[in-house]
């Protein structure tokens, strides 16, 4: 009879997770804006429109 508490706190440890990893799967393929990364550097430009600005980082990243 005890065993039901077993399962309720593994289906809560897991389904947190699982619901957090799904929010931010949601959040990312919504984002227009896209984060480059490459050592200590961290460059977010919009992925709709690049301007001249963002262009010119890019090329200097």
């Amino acid at each position: 009879m005890e065993n039901w508490i077993f399962i309720v706190i593994a289906i809560v440890f897991l389904a947190i997770p699982v619901i957090l990893a799904i929010y931010k799967l949601i959040k990312i393929s919504t984002s227009n804006q896209i984060t480059f990364i490459k050592g200590e550097k961290k460059l977010t430009i919009s992925s709709g429109h690049l301007s001249a600005e963002d262009r010119k980082e890019l090329v200097n990243f």
